[in-house]
């Protein structure tokens, strides 16, 4: 679905009093509507809804037993792909 439509459809919400004060404060802030905060707040939810799966876990394995090697400077970049380069 295309969220750039040219076309506004309106709608009525019921939100609740402090999130819509809330959300008045920033578009004042802004100097933007109402309407373009509401529309930015939904576009972010459903943009990170579609970025991270619900079942990916974003945990990075991590190796707790390796230790440096000595001889090898890390940071130079040449010098590790020397080191695993194959001959």
């Amino acid at each position: 679905m295309n969220m750039c439509h040219k076309y506004a459809m309106r709608t009525s919400i019921d939100l609740n009093d402090t999130l819509l004060m809330e959300a008045k404060r920033i578009a004042t802030e802004q100097h933007t509507s109402l309407k373009a905060v509401v529309e930015d707040g939904l576009r972010f939810l459903i943009c990170s809804r579609r970025q991270v799966p619900s079942n990916v876990s974003s945990d990075w394995p991590v190796c707790t037993q390796a230790k440096p090697v000595a001889g090898v400077d890390l940071t130079r970049t040449g010098a590790l792909l020397e080191l695993t380069e194959t001959p």
